[in-house]
C-alpha cells in the first residue's frame, strides 16, 4: 500500500531532489563572506551588527581581522570565542562605540527586523571610518517568502519556522521589511552618510518548501525562472550589497 503521507511530506526526498537540481550550489552565505573578504582591509576592526547568539560569521573572520566585535540584544560576554573576537550586548540604535572606530560593518538577515532602520543606519555610518564599508545580506522584500511573511502575523512566525524548517522558534523575531528594497537601501545609506556601491539579487533554492517534495519541485521551477531571466531578478530571494562611508573633509 502506498504511503501517501510519506510521499507528500518527505524531507529526505526533497534533499535528494536538491542534490540533483543543484550539484554545484553556492549559498548566499558563501557569497556574503566572499564580498566581506574582498572589501576587508589589512588589520581591520570589524563590527558584526546583529551577530546572533553563536556569532557564526564573526568567528569566520578571526584569522583575517585584528578585532571582531559582535553586537546583539541579550548577549552575554562569557562565551568560547577566539582571542580577537568579542560579544557585546547592545542595541543597534545606540552602538556603544566611538565614532569612526570600524573599518567594516557586516550584517546578515538583520535589516528586515528593524522597526526604525534609519536610526540603525545612522549609527552604522557613525562608527564606520571614512572609506569603510557596510556589507549586508538581507531577504528581498519582493521574494514570495517575504511577501507571505508580511501577510502572516508576527506572533505565529516562530511556530511556522519550527514546523517547516526545524529551527528553534526563539530565533524568530518580528519583521518589518522597511529596508529590504533597493530604493529604501539607497535612501537609508544616503541619510547615514554612505553611498550604496553594490547590490546584487541572489537566488536561493526553495528551502521553505522542503517539507513537501511536490511543493519543493514547484519551487525549483520558480527559482530557475527568476534566476535565468534578468528581467525577473528583482523577485529573487536575497539582496547582497555594500555601502561605502563617504569621505567628508
Amino acid at each position: 500500500m502506498i504511503d501517501l503521507t510519506g510521499a507528500l511530506f518527505s524531507r529526505e526526498t526533497s534533499w535528494a531532489m536538491f542534490k540533483e537540481a543543484y550539484p554545484n550550489y553556492v549559498s548566499e552565505d558563501q557569497r556574503y563572506m566572499a564580498l566581506i573578504h574582498q572589501l576587508l582591509p589589512p588589520n581591520a576592526r570589524v563590527l558584526d551588527a546583529g551577530c546572533g547568539w553563536t556569532l557564526p560569521y564573526a568567528r569566520q573572520l578571526a584569522d583575517r581581522a585584528a578585532e571582531v566585535i559582535g553586537v546583539d540584544l541579550g548577549l552575554d560576554e562569557n562565551r568560547d570565542l577566539p582571542p580577537n573576537v568579542r560579544a557585546v550586548p547592545g542595541d543597534l540604535e545606540n552602538l556603544p562605540f566611538n565614532d569612526r572606530y570600524f573599518d567594516l560593518v557586516m550584517s546578515r538577515s538583520v535589516l528586515e527586523h528593524l522597526e526604525r532602520p534609519e536610526r540603525v543606519m545612522r549609527e552604522i555610518g557613525r562608527v564606520l571610518k571614512p572609506g569603510g564599508h557596510f556589507v549586508f545580506l538581507i531577504p528581498n522584500a519582493w521574494d514570495y517568502v517575504s511577501i507571505i511573511s508580511r501577510l502572516v502575523p508576527n506572533r505565529v512566525h516562530g511556530f511556522i519556522i519550527e514546523k517547516l524548517m526545524g529551527r528553534d522558534p526563539r530565533d524568530t523575531f518580528p519583521t518589518y521589511y522597511r529596508a529590504n528594497t533597493l530604493p529604501a537601501l539607497r535612501s537609508l545609506a544616503q541619510g547615514a552618510g554612505m553611498e550604496l556601491v553594490e547590490a546584487r539579487f541572489l537566488s536561493q533554492y526553495p528551502a521553505y518548501l522542503m517539507f513537501s517534495p511536490i511543493a519543493f519541485r514547484l519551487g525549483i521551477a520558480y527559482e530557475r525562472l527568476v534566476r535565468t531571466r534578468p528581467t525577473l531578478a528583482p523577485l529573487r530571494s536575497w539582496i547582497l550589497g555594500a555601502a561605502r562611508k563617504q569621505d567628508r573633509k
